[in-house]
């Protein structure tokens, strides 16, 4: 009985204290997690890109562009209330300008390398288009691959002071019936173009109207965060954790089978419900599940994960924006450096890992010295 107690205690001793800090710090962690994967995601040689199916149908984008919304939704509710809307307003949009503004900083630097030859290939030189200047490309938000979440996210901070006003005036449920509206607008658009300025004819990782969506319902979730917390803490006790966990389990289970061969699905029943750019229904009701029970398993062992992780983890999620930008340049210019260190991935595997790890080691350097906060939008 007295171990049984003991083991009892070291369990809730585990738990996140909401006192710790101002922040919610359990959604650092995760968006930090978040902005590691993406970072991994974006070096060609790890060995975690053979795991990608191992979290089901879920990629490190939609955590963090819901993680951000519910942050929004946290901290400028908060403003909302003491300081007023207009100097809310006012605050988001200028954080939008200065995203905007790093944006174009970064494009300007690589299209300089790209134009000089210092850097190969054409990753960001958008300023031809059939051969003549296009600087309607360069200045829209209409971005190459690498910077879609940055400037999909300054998409959404412009808009996210009406947002903040219905949900200040107890207008929560029309933000989300608008806001699923356009998701489902996206969708019916298919590949079509959507907004001018925005997305072009071509491929869109991020489609506006949709992912939208992710942004938007974080940030009504962050915003009645507290009314959220004790419907959870009443599901909680009718073990609603492990119908999640549970849940999760079983979407990882048949993306592996579907991977692996054993379980036979029809390529455009996964790309209609499952789909990744255009958020499949299937792929929500996943993402959902797994973002409850990774809070819920983040909340419930705090403490040994924080221990663990936290160093690397809770700076990234803190100034995850400055982290996407600089990991960015790290990556690209790391990468292009490889071929002067003569490594070939069949040669020297184990020498390929180093090097990539070596890559995010510096940008965690980067992060914890704060290097350039003062001009690189955190």
């Amino acid at each position: 009985m007295v171990e049984a107690a003991t083991s009892v205690e070291r369990l809730t001793g585990w738990r996140y204290d909401a006192n710790e800090s101002r922040r919610d710090l359990r959604l650092d962690l995760l968006r930090g997690l978040c902005l590691l994967k993406m970072a991994f995601n974006h070096l060609p040689h790890v060995w975690i890109h053979g795991f990608q199916s191992w979290l089901g149908w879920v990629s490190a984008a939609e955590g963090f562009f819901f993680i951000s919304g519910a942050v929004v939704g946290i901290v400028y509710g908060r403003k909302v209330l003491s300081e007023g809307w207009a100097q809310v307003r006012n605050k988001l949009w200028g954080r939008a300008l200065h995203l905007y503004l790093a944006n174009l900083a970064l494009l300007f630097f690589f299209l300089a390398l790209e134009v000089s030859g210092l850097l190969q290939g054409n990753h960001f030189a958008m300023l031809w288009s059939g051969g003549s200047f296009d600087a309607s490309r360069l200045f829209s938000l209409n971005q190459p691959y690498y910077l879609h979440v940055l400037t999909r996210y300054v998409v959404f901070l412009l808009f996210a002071p009406p947002a903040l006003a219905w949900l200040v005036a107890g207008r929560t449920r029309r933000l989300l019936v608008t806001s699923a509206t356009l998701y489902l607008l996206g969708r019916v658009l298919g590949p079509n173009p959507r907004l001018p300025w925005l997305e072009s004819s071509g491929y869109q990782a991020f489609p506006v109207l949709i992912w939208q969506l992710l942004f938007f319902a974080g940030m009504a979730c962050g915003f009645h965060r507290q009314a959220l917390a004790r419907g959870w803490r009443y599901l909680q006790a009718r073990g609603l954790a492990w119908v999640l966990i549970g849940g999760s389990a079983l979407f990882i289970l048949v993306k592996r089978a579907v991977d692996l061969g054993h379980l036979s699905v029809a390529p455009s029943v996964v790309s209609s419900w499952l789909g990744r750019t255009d958020l499949g229904p299937g792929r929500l009701v996943n993402l959902t599940l797994f973002f409850a029970a990774s809070f819920w398993l983040v909340d419930r062992g705090w403490k040994p994960l924080a221990r663990a992780t936290g160093a690397v983890l809770l700076p990234f999620g803190q100034a995850s924006l400055y982290v996407f930008l600089v990991h960015i340049v790290v990556v690209v210019l790391g990468t292009e450096f490889l071929p002067y260190l003569a490594i070939h991935p069949s040669d020297l595997p184990a020498g390929l890992l180093l090097f990539d790890l070596a890559l995010l080691g510096l940008v965690w350097a980067l992060v914890r010295r704060r290097v350039l906060f003062g001009f690189i939008p955190a």
